[in-house]
């Protein structure tokens, strides 16, 4: 899936400034990628999540090709 694969997603919290990325049901593969990847997050970002839907039967597996935690605090 790519970013155009997925759905903005309503939050369990209201005040969560958190943007949240929901996958669509029924692909058997696909990929997804952080905002705007490779360039950083921006700042005012306090978290992202992606939720991923599968059958009872599927499996859902997740390979990383690229993963950088960076630095934070950096003022």
């Amino acid at each position: 899936m790519s970013r155009a694969g997925l759905e903005p997603a309503k939050t369990l919290d209201e005040s969560c400034e958190c943007l949240v990325f929901s996958s669509t049901f029924g692909k058997d593969q696909g990929k997804f990628s952080s905002p705007d990847f490779p360039k950083p997050y921006p700042n005012d970002i306090n978290c992202i999540l992606y939720t991923f839907i599968a059958g009872s039967h599927e499996i859902i597996e997740l390979t990383f090709t690229d993963f950088s935690v960076g630095t934070a605090g950096k003022e």
